[in-house]
């Protein structure tokens, strides 16, 4: 018998002494599909925290466990959005990133806190994907040009000349195909583009709403509060914990 086999074998006799067992192939095939279907409110129903109940222990260090956790699900992740229509380069590319994100990872809560994002930020894109197939050009393209201007104050009627329509006839189009009008959706996108700005750089509440091009710092607090339910410098505090000096004193 080799070294494997009796690592292996010594492994499942700690997980049956521990009452440990792993996730069922059924449920993490339901997980794994609610993702590639773009299912956000199932999903939020069957997510379970990472390197939780259910999973196997892959190292006796508890952050590198979680760590390598995270690439597994990445990887899994990002082999079914493929498999689902995704384009190869665009997820790939999320994957180097997110797996770059966890080897900067400090701490079993920014982990986790990245896996949650990692695994909605995928399940979005593959929902925008599905409804994409339905959009117009038009309608697509003004997206393309939100996501290349989150950085800029974007005025609606210069992005419906930007597509060529009025601006009447672009909010119809728009929130029919969106569900939403477009005011809504860059807004959106901004309060979401400042979340992970908050998790994953060291930038202050101040500078990322002035990144993103809000008016006033009480602007972006105001905003960030209203979709988040919580102010930036309290959502770093909450969610990452990293709440710098500057922050307490403006938030």
């Amino acid at each position: 018998m080799d070294n494997i086999e009796k690592m292996l074998m010594h492994e499942t006799f700690l997980l049956r002494e521990q009452i440990v067992t792993h996730a069922s192939p059924k449920k993490e095939m339901e997980f794994y599909r609610c993702v590639q279907q773009g299912n956000i409110k199932k999903l939020r129903d069957i997510m379970t925290p990472l390197a939780g109940s259910g999973y196997g222990n892959l190292s006796d260090d508890e952050l590198r466990n979680i760590k390598y956790h995270m690439v597994i699900s990445v990887t899994l992740i990002t082999l079914f959005c493929i498999e689902g229509g995704m384009e190869y380069e665009m997820a790939y590319s999320l994957s180097d990133l997110y797996i770059k994100e966890t080897d900067k990872c400090t701490s079993i809560q920014q982990v986790t806190a990245l896996h949650e994002s990692m695994t909605f930020d995928f399940t979005d894109r593959m929902r925008l994907l599905d409804a994409g197939k339905r959009l117009t050009e038009t309608i697509k393209k003004s997206i393309d040009y939100i996501y290349d201007h989150l950085h800029c104050k974007i005025e609606v009627q210069e992005l419906a000349s930007h597509i060529g329509l009025t601006p009447t006839h672009f909010r119809r189009l728009f929130k029919e195909q969106i569900g939403i009008t477009p005011s809504e959706y860059i807004m959106k996108k901004k309060i979401k583009t400042a979340a992970d700005m908050l998790h994953y750089s060291e930038y202050t509440a101040m500078e990322i709403g002035y990144y993103l091009a809000f008016s006033t710092h009480s602007h972006f607090i105001k905003s960030f509060k209203k979709y988040m339910g919580i102010t930036p410098g309290k959502y770093r505090n909450q969610y990452v914990g990293t709440m710098t000096k500057t922050e307490k004193m403006v938030d």
